[in-house]
């Protein structure tokens, strides 16, 4: 029996886009639900390293949308952008794309002799995103434009943050999970304060986040970061009882799509 390798993944599209801002090629993945269209246009979603986490998204959506009175997900486009090369080529590009710009840098033990390359282009990644990617977007598809959100992992869950407390109004959702609020010596509770300093008290800002209980400091982190700002957010904080870095994304997206679809 000769087995045919190429699968497609039904209403998902493909294209690649090279960012002025970021100077760099990445790749779109798209799904559009099957169901009827808002008048006001659906939701969406930008999923951040969507090589891993694209496929996952979608299947959330896809499924839980089929009985969004219960589920409570409702339908939403579903966005991934993900970068372009080898695996060591990902890794060197996620260290600079999702960490904010500073003047020096600190690094954990772990990270001794590590090859990390760069750091610092959150700003341009962040620009790519306000001032590219999402007015492609909007070009593209019927959408509600109040109601987009953004999800990442890790440093993408670091990159969740540093949008928040850069451009609170940008998404109406924002979804950190396990985020890497260690970088730089928890340099993110600085912009943190920064923020707080500053915000107005008309608008909460929402937030998803959550860390598996097997993640050690992280999750000291994490809990760090919720008693600084659960009064100034509308904040949902999940520990995830039994689950480690990798295995907290399966567990928990399903409770980070409702948070979206509620807020």
């Amino acid at each position: 029996m000769k087995l045919n390798n190429q699968v497609s993944l039904e209403r998902t599209e493909v294209w690649e886009f090279d960012s002025e801002y970021c100077n760099a090629a990445y790749k779109v993945k798209t799904y559009v639900p099957d169901s009827e269209q808002p008048i006001e246009g659906f939701p969406f979603i930008i999923v951040l390293d969507g090589h891993a986490y694209f496929q996952i998204a979608r299947e959330t959506v896809l499924l839980q949308c089929r009985n969004s009175p219960k589920t409570l997900v409702e339908p939403s486009i579903v966005i991934s952008i993900e970068f372009v090369g080898e695996d060591k080529d990902i890794r060197l590009r996620r260290f600079y794309d999702f960490t904010p710009p500073a003047k020096e840098y600190k690094y954990p033990d772990r990270l001794s002799g590590a090859n990390i390359g760069e750091h610092g282009g959150a700003e341009n990644f962040l620009n790519m995103l306000e001032f590219e990617l999402i007015p492609s977007i909007e070009d593209k598809f019927c959408v509600d434009t109040s109601k987009k959100s953004i999800y990442g992992h890790s440093l993408g869950g670091l990159f969740i943050l540093y949008v928040l407390f850069k451009h609170d109004n940008l998404f109406h959702s924002y979804l950190a999970i396990s985020p890497s609020i260690w970088w730089n010596d928890c340099e993110i509770l600085l912009y943190a304060d920064k923020w707080l300093g500053a915000k107005d008290d008309f608008k909460k800002p929402a937030l998803f986040m959550a860390v598996g209980s097997e993640e050690g400091f992280m999750v000291e982190n994490t809990s760090r970061f919720y008693e600084k700002c659960k009064d100034q957010l509308k904040l949902d904080y999940y520990l995830s009882t039994g689950e480690n870095h990798a295995s907290v994304v399966p567990s928990t997206i399903s409770r980070a799509f409702r948070f979206m679809s509620s807020s």
